[in-house]
């Protein structure tokens, strides 16, 4: 989002935390609000699928909240094996949003049951872990790229674009 977020913490006296946010100021001046609309540069095919594979809810929503502009069907699993077993049954899914980080089946693990199976899915992982080793791991692992936490819109974007455009 743009901000900054840091503590700043004293061993037996506690910890004070911080963040920033950029404000942008809205032109005009109504008492019933400003509607502003969002034009999405990316023309989603009808009907595509992205499984989203996470275990913390506000992580969930976040991504549901941040795709839900566009015309996109979402499925949700809540670890790994949720993941595997979504990928077996359901032939429509053209995307996997895939946590790193999960229990009962990490998203490692998941991800080479589903391309052993489905090769042709692209999967993303979506992890806190954006160092230069994490991602050649990530990349080496048969993940088709990764998003960092948090979840960057424009990423985001440049992603849907690259596996859902519809063809022209």
């Amino acid at each position: 989002m743009g901000g900054k977020i840091w503590t700043i913490s004293q061993f037996g006296a506690g910890s004070t935390f911080y963040f920033t946010l950029p404000y942008i100021s809205v032109p005009g001046d109504s008492k019933e609000g400003i509607r502003i609309e969002r034009k999405e540069n990316v023309d989603i095919a009808p009907g595509k699928s992205i499984l989203i594979v996470e275990d913390d809810e506000f992580n969930f929503l976040l991504l549901n909240e941040l795709l839900s502009r566009y015309n996109i069907n979402i499925i949700r699993a809540l670890n790994g094996i949720e993941s595997v077993i979504a990928c077996e049954n359901q032939n429509n899914i053209d995307l996997v949003l895939m946590d790193i980080k999960m229990p009962e089946m990490d998203g490692y693990t998941a991800t080479a049951r589903i391309k052993k199976n489905r090769p042709e899915i692209p999967v993303i992982a979506v992890t806190a872990y954006a160092q230069d080793t994490d991602r050649e791991k990530i990349l080496a692992a048969g993940f088709a790229g990764y998003i960092s936490k948090p979840i960057d819109r424009n990423q985001l974007q440049k992603i849907l674009t690259k596996y859902l455009v519809q063809s022209k």
